[in-house]
């Protein structure tokens, strides 16, 4: 799916002759902050039609600061890409237009994450009941040509043999395949409650919220201008419940798995503030007490905006520096090639898109003892099955540079741990440093938000995220 990102790389580079990579990282990300922000857009818009203006609204703001979807809306993994689809494709359920929300949910699917089939089947079984069993199977059938046909005959082709990425997903990471019987729980595993502490901590207040909505839907939902029943919107929102408790099950959770969840949670918690206004202006005769709540609502509404703010402003402030340090690379001459040595910072290396030209990142031996990544080899490449592969993460000794072959370096030290730069040879001087939040050291709680006045600054250990140059 990445290669359909093509497109704007190339408009990105004749936009202007003198286009340097990293522009076209940062172009990428803004065309996938815009795509996202259209399906909010037009996911409100379903909404707004169906359950009022006010519903509407609130979950527009609710997609629009929360946490969550600040970090996973422009961020170039198939979870992300599900997050979008699942707005494009709620979209046109609830607009009633079956047909279209399961094409979207089968590029989700088949082209991005099989994970994601949870979300859509609500819609498939809603679609069957209204559109019937022909409808639904034709789109299927297309679905299968366009999104596993064409895209198998692809990759045959670009990998020299015949292969099911999807199918390997599934395998992998449910059924243990690979990873010598772990599959993905070779990369560690969480407790049941992994999940509730992200959700909580991405979206505050919003998740709490979403919490009840089915609650509130059972015992007070009344909606008969928009002609919704309770079931139906129970329908609506089923998705996210049975994904989030389907992911908890599983042993091995990332962050990341859930995002697709985020725009159902911002609806739910919306409808449900919604109904809770609906419910007492029903309740109340007097005007007193209708007030007071509306008055609390908005207190809601903008304790989660502040919550919010905070988070975000925490996550650019505490881990800015990798892009803001690899950014400074562009201060290297381009008169001959140059290697900048990485080790134990190797899984916070941003993109290839912040080399220039002339400069490659080497991995030196660190602390990490598991498998590198390693370069992409020349056409046709992809046909070659490395032996210096490996399905259980272990060390390839043969990944390794040494360190006197560099110029530069970067590294970043925290707490006990000085770095790798002072245990190579020769002597290293900093060229650029930027602060990088040190977890371990730092107060849970006010390491979590920004808390202005000083008071993050000040409780908050901040370690020295570096560029350093060979003496």
């Amino acid at each position: 799916m990445h290669g359909l990102f093509g497109l704007p790389v190339f408009v990105s580079h004749n936009m202007e002759e003198t286009a340097d990579k990293e522009m076209v990282f940062h172009f990428i990300k803004g065309m996938l902050g815009l795509t996202c922000a259209v399906g909010e857009v037009l996911f409100c818009q379903a909404i707004r039609t169906r359950y009022g203006t006010r519903t509407g609204y609130l979950t527009f703001l609710f997609l629009s600061i929360n946490s969550g979807m600040f970090h996973s809306a422009t961020s170039l993994l198939p979870s992300s890409s599900c997050m979008i689809a699942v707005l494009y494709g709620y979209a046109a359920w609830l607009h009633e237009q079956h047909i279209a929300g399961l094409f979207v949910g089968a590029y989700a699917v088949l082209f991005c994450w099989p994970f994601v089939a949870l979300m859509f089947i609500p819609m498939g079984i809603d679609s069957l009941y209204n559109k019937g069993i022909v409808p639904v199977t034709t789109s299927a059938m297309i679905s299968m040509v366009v999104f596993t046909a064409i895209p198998s005959l692809l990759e045959s082709y670009l990998y020299g043999e015949r292969i099911f990425p999807i199918l390997n997903l599934v395998m992998y990471n449910s059924f243990g395949h690979g990873g010598n019987g772990q599959g993905a729980d070779l990369y560690g595993t969480e407790p049941w409650y992994f999940y509730i502490q992200n959700l909580v901590l991405n979206l505050n207040l919003i998740f709490v919220m979403a919490v009840f909505a089915p609650l509130f839907l059972v015992f007070i939902y009344n909606k008969p201008t928009q002609g919704t029943s309770g079931f139906q919107t129970f329908l609506y929102l089923s998705a996210g419940i049975f994904t989030t408790v389907f992911f908890s099950c599983m042993a091995h959770k990332e962050e990341r798995f859930l995002s697709m969840v985020y725009p159902i949670i911002c609806f739910g918690a919306a409808l449900n503030l919604d109904q809770i206004i609906s419910f007492t202006t029903r309740l109340f005769d007097k005007q007193t007490p209708t007030i007071i709540v509306k008055l609390l609502s908005v207190l809601i509404v903008v304790l989660i905006v502040f919550i919010s703010m905070s988070r975000n402003a925490a996550l650019v402030y505490s881990f800015a520096a990798p892009q803001q340090v690899y950014h400074e690379l562009s201060i290297i001459p381009n008169d001959e090639p140059v290697q900048v040595c990485v080790g134990k910072e190797w899984y916070r290396f941003p993109s290839s898109f912040f080399l220039p030209k002339n400069v490659e990142i080497v991995w030196v031996k660190s602390g990490f003892d598991g498998q590198l990544p390693q370069k992409f080899s020349k056409w046709p490449g992809t046909h070659i099955r490395h032996t210096h592969f490996n399905d259980i993460n272990k060390e390839e000794p043969k990944s390794y540079a040494h360190p006197a072959s560099c110029e530069y370096a970067i590294d970043l030290a925290v707490g006990d741990d000085n770095g790798d730069i002072g245990q190579w040879e020769g002597r290293w001087s900093k060229v650029v440093c930027r602060p990088f939040l040190d977890a371990g050291s730092s107060p849970a709680f006010i390491r979590s938000f920004f808390i202005p006045f000083n008071v993050s600054t000040s409780h908050n250990v901040y370690a020295e995220y570096c560029l350093l140059k060979k003496i």
